[in-house]
């Protein structure tokens, strides 16, 4: 159980019964707004036990840790104006499944989701940061719209999401190689952004099959193959430990 603030007498505690221990204040009856700690135009704490949480008008940053550990929250509702989520901000939100009105955010800083209930996203081309591991061990999630505005960098962000098997988007976002030291021309490998999931081993596959044909999987190139890499002769890339997969 996280602990809650009374918004009247501003204690914090366990809930157990709905209603502060202290006083004696109705939390579910609670207008939501009363739960919120802003700073300006961020809001740097969520004290709540509602499932919905609709984020207020104004707010352009969600805080460090500003959610983390809230057990209640199953959907996040953003108001226009959000451009970031900071470090921690939802880590450990377990039951919170949907996320609405998320397209604007451009920022994801590290961890900003991880362990969390999430079932699908979509990345348009505002967004500009996804933080290492900032969706790590989603169990839920089952597809990804990846489609941002350019290369990121995507250090595990996505990893041990258990039941992760779709992912729609352009290779040109990735980098085919899965060795783990590969450095590339600035775009994630597979194996990085998604390590551990069940695209990953698809994607490893499907690498693996047109290593076997000499074929390059970036460019279609022809490679040449060897123990310890491959290199592409039209596009010049390296596949550092290709026949590793």
């Amino acid at each position: 159980m996280s602990l809650v603030k009374c918004p009247k007498c501003e204690k914090e505690f366990i809930n157990t019964n709905n209603k502060c221990i202290y006083c004696g204040y109705e939390m579910n009856n609670a207008d939501n707004t009363a739960f919120f700690t802003l700073s300006g135009n961020v809001l740097v704490k969520y004290s709540g036990i509602d499932k919905i949480v609709t984020i207020p008008d104004g707010v352009v940053e969600i805080a460090d840790n500003a959610f983390k550990d809230n057990n209640y929250i199953e959907t996040v509702n953003f108001s226009n104006n959000v451009r970031v989520i900071g470090e921690s901000a939802f880590e450990n939100c377990n039951n919170l499944v949907k996320i609405l009105n998320y397209e604007k955010i451009e920022y994801y800083k590290k961890n900003s989701f991880k362990n969390c209930g999430l079932i699908e996203l979509e990345f348009t081309d505002n967004t500009k940061e996804i933080g290492e591991t900032a969706f790590f061990e989603n169990n839920n999630l089952v597809k990804i719209n990846y489609h941002p505005n350019k290369n990121i960098k995507l250090k595990r962000s996505f990893a041990k999401c258990s039941k992760l098997k779709e992912v729609i988007t352009d290779q040109k976002y990735f980098y085919p190689s899965f060795g783990p030291y590969e450095k590339g021309d600035g775009r994630p490998t597979f194996y990085d952004a998604f390590w551990n999931t069940p695209y990953s081993r698809i994607m490893r596959e499907e690498c693996y099959k047109s290593y076997k044909k000499k074929i390059c999987p970036d460019c279609g190139g022809k490679i040449k193959k060897g123990i310890f890499n491959a290199k592409c002769k039209d596009c010049g890339i390296y596949y550092k430990r290709a026949t590793w997969l």
